[in-house]
């Protein structure tokens, strides 16, 4: 019986709020760097056509894509999309059109939203090159991106360039990018964009007291620090009108020692951004580069008490319990009864799977019709830097298993530790030799 009432509250089907798009289920695939794009046009392909024809197929109400940057010069990785007034829109319409796919006309389409985001200071050498800084809301030596542990601190002096300092010009040419990139995803068939306002990227420095040390109107408070992504999200809406999906993912904490201070300050910032009245969603996750564990398998599920804590402060508040986005609730989610534990105690309206989704690309059919009830994490173990090698090369290796998927092969649990390590951890901090000395125009 228990397993029957979790498929149903799973297989519940809900509107969006601002949209009014029909959302099938309760289930969404988490947005999942895919690292797939030719790095010297960073259009997406028939790689990518694969992989989401066959995510989009597996269940899920909605298919979140991976980082599609808005800015040429600072990508998270040489190879993501980027979508700007550079980028062959065929590619994009060809892609958007493989969300809807699904081989089965009986299954409703998954709504398909595209990511978009600024990796800021994020951006390593391989994708900014030796001529390039890094912008970032804060600059000079002391906002220089430090990874865990001492030999994380000195791989970050080597990987990571000091980033520059973002002047008022900057601050308005970012927003604009943003604009730009949400606008050609709905002109190319996407159903609605996220807003990447976490794990240490441009906006999560800029809402985090660690990273943002301005003290202009873009610093200093939380009501500075959150300034740009409440101009960002306006002016995001404006451009693509009422009928597209708009949410937005927020860090509930940057590190693990962040204490109940800078969760109330995310608590705030989620009132603020429902008296807006203008996101469908927003997803709840945590973590950055300089902190890899909340990031990680183990890390996840601290997401949940906070999302417990949102439940309960936006419930003594009836106006802003009935503004609310729908909340989606990313991390740890293995099991169905765990994921209709979260509904039913109103954490989450939405459940997002990353890393399960990489393993079976149809785990939420399999969810929501009883045919698996449970996953189970492939152990890894690096035997040494256990702290910053292990949570670094699980993402690495789960991302070698994206790349089986959009070849249209099938999960390898005997993939090779030590060939991600020479091999993708060099391409993806150090060098991408593909790109040899190609340097990106920069946009306008």
């Amino acid at each position: 019986m228990s397993q029957i009432l979790s498929s149903r509250r799973l297989s519940q089907e809900t509107t969006l709020p601002v949209s009014g798009k029909t959302v099938k289920n309760r289930l969404a695939n988490a947005a999942t760097s895919e690292y797939l794009a030719d790095p010297n046009t960073n259009n997406p392909n028939e790689k990518h056509f694969c992989l989401y024809q066959r995510w989009s197929s597996g269940g899920s109400g909605m298919v979140l894509t991976g980082n599609v940057m808005v800015e040429r010069l600072c990508k998270e990785n040489s190879r993501n999309v980027v979508l700007d007034k550079m980028s062959d829109l065929s590619t994009f319409r060809t892609w958007a059109k493989s969300f809807k796919q699904n081989g089965d006309q009986q299954q409703e389409d998954a709504l398909s939203i595209m990511q978009i985001n600024h990796a800021g200071r994020q951006s390593p050498l391989a994708s900014t090159g030796v001529l390039n800084r890094p912008i970032s809301i804060s600059g000079g030596w002391n906002s220089r991106l430090l990874l865990p542990g001492l030999l994380g601190k000195i791989l970050g002096w080597f990987l990571f360039l000091t980033p520059k300092k973002m002047d008022w010009h900057e601050i308005q040419k970012v927003t604009a990018q943003f604009v730009t990139s949400a606008k050609l995803a709905k002109e190319t068939g996407f159903d609605g964009v996220q807003i990447h306002a976490a794990h240490g990227y441009l906006l999560a420095q800029s809402l985090s007291p660690n990273g943002n040390l301005r003290n202009d109107n873009y610093g200093g408070t939380p009501e500075g620090r959150r300034k740009l992504l409440l101009e960002i999200i306006p002016a995001v809406r404006e451009a693509v009108g009422k009928d597209f999906v708009l949410g937005v993912k927020l860090n509930t904490k940057d590190r693990r020692n962040d204490g109940l201070d800078r969760e109330n300050e995310c608590i705030d910032l989620i009132a603020k951004l429902s008296d807006l009245k203008q996101l469908d969603f927003i997803e709840l996750s945590g973590g950055s580069f300089e902190d890899f564990f909340l990031l990680s398998s183990a890390g996840q599920g601290t997401h949940q008490p906070f999302a417990h804590r949102l439940h309960s402060a936006m419930q003594k508040s009836p106006k802003e319990a009935k503004n609310m986005p729908r909340i989606m609730l990313t991390g740890g989610f293995r099991s169905a009864a765990d994921m209709s534990n979260a509904l039913e105690l109103g954490m989450a309206d939405f459940i997002g799977l990353g890393r399960p989704c990489c393993v079976n690309p149809s785990f939420p059919h399999d969810i929501l019709t009883g045919k698996q009830k449970l996953m189970k994490d492939v152990p890894l173990d690096t035997y040494f830097a256990k702290a910053l090698l292990e949570p670094v090369l699980n993402a690495l290796w789960y991302q070698r298993q994206i790349d089986l998927l959009s070849q249209n092969k099938e999960f390898d649990p005997k993939l090779s530790i030590l060939s991600t390590l020479i091999f993708l951890f060099f391409k993806t901090y150090i060098w991408d030799w593909k790109t040899m000395f190609y340097h990106a125009p920069a946009t306008s």
